[in-house]
């Protein structure tokens, strides 16, 4: 007889005479000349990769609250993860991309979501997973003639935003690329983080325009623009100035017929949210979430078509001014798709992610746009 612990904890005997077919039922051969000894580091061993393989580890996601972007679209995410993989992903409710970044460095949350600024500066104790949807900066203005470009705001009447929000900072970079500081534009402080509260102002008469950093279409916009009266101005700043030297922004356009009355492109700038974890966060659940959101592009981009910034060719490759996390250096973040009219040896080698990025460089494909990170990913999928 030999022991083992069962469940009520009581050392009860078992007979390993009887116990291999239960094991490895196959055959009785498979047992014969085995020593009881071996029999049982086998069993052990198969107990053990049976527990480990069964137990699936969590990991919590930092969002937002309920009623906002983050948390609708992390739940998305966590769902799509659970339903395929064999770990528990949470997504957690929080006060948005501050408490996140916080919450993630101090190890409270496992990942999180955030707009560049508020992880730039925490570059040393995190790295970027993927790049998620942008937003966009409008910049509305009456349509009376007398404002023609951002040079045209001085000693004008110009909302911002409220102190410490996405759009007082990309204003601030927008105003102080064309020259403009506080002494020539007349500020008007904005109460709340409220985009009605800048449309209001503006039909009161209290401004004469404002910025607002948001997803395409913007509803208070869009409604706004619904009347005659306004119109979306072009921001064009040099994106090499030291205005932009933190790499937050990027030249994009909102595109022709986003609003009512937009018969072509208006030329601005963006930035993104990143989806991130710490410097030492758990690489294989790193790739799995970077896996799902590669090969999941276009389920996402359905599910999230309502942040109207979401693109499925977006590369999780482009995360200035963070570093990609260390994980994904190695090209695993790659299509899951292949041609079948390629016989294994006439498929592509693959190259990783850091050489791509070197290569498209030497193409002289400039860098921080959309066609630098389609560069990237076809060099390293």
């Amino acid at each position: 007889m030999d022991f083992l612990l069962q469940e009520n904890w009581k050392v009860q005997p078992i007979d390993f005479h009887l116990s291999p077919p239960l094991i490895a039922p196959k055959s009785w051969d498979f047992w014969r000349g085995v020593s009881r000894k071996e029999r049982i580091m086998k069993f052990l061993i198969k107990v053990a990769f049976a527990l480990i393989s069964s137990g699936a580890s969590a990991a919590t996601l930092g969002t937002g609250g309920t009623g906002g972007t983050y948390y609708p679209l992390g739940a998305a995410l966590a769902q799509q993860l659970n339903s395929s993989q064999s770990i528990h992903f949470e997504a957690a409710v929080t006060k948005g991309g501050d408490e996140n970044v916080q919450r993630v460095i101090s190890g409270d949350l496992d990942f999180g979501i955030a707009m560049a600024h508020q992880i730039a500066n925490k570059s040393d104790a995190l790295r970027v997973i993927a790049r998620l949807h942008g937003y966009k900066l409008h910049l509305v203005v009456r349509d009376d003639g007398t404002i023609k470009s951002p040079a045209d705001l001085k000693n004008k009447r110009v909302m911002t935003g409220r102190a410490g929000s996405l759009s007082i900072i990309g204003s601030s970079a927008v105003l102080a690329a064309y020259g403009l500081g506080n002494q020539e534009v007349e500020l008007v402080e904005q109460p709340s983080f409220s985009v009605t509260e800048m449309t209001t102002s503006i039909v009161r008469g209290d401004v004469d325009a404002f910025f607002w950093f948001g997803s395409i279409p913007t509803a208070g916009i869009s409604d706004l623009l619904t009347t005659s009266g306004y119109r979306l101005l072009d921001i064009d700043p040099p994106l090499n100035g030291e205005w932009n030297s933190s790499g937050f922004f990027q030249r994009e356009a909102i595109p022709a017929n986003a609003y009512n009355g937009q018969k072509k492109d208006v030329k601005t700038i963006s930035t993104y949210n990143f989806l991130f974890g710490r410097e030492n966060s758990n690489g294989h659940n790193v790739r799995l979430i970077a896996g799902s959101l590669e090969k999941n592009r276009e389920t996402y981009a359905s599910k999230w078509s309502w942040l109207g910034g979401w693109s499925p060719n977006i590369s999780a490759t482009m995360t200035t001014p963070v570093p990609l996390h260390q994980a994904l250096n190695v090209g695993v973040v790659k299509r899951q798709e292949k041609s079948p009219s390629l016989k294994r040896a006439e498929v592509p080698t693959t190259i990783g992610i850091d050489q791509a990025i070197e290569k498209c460089r030497e193409l002289g494909i400039k860098q921080n746009t959309e066609r630098f990170g389609e560069c990237v990913l076809k060099l390293s999928r």
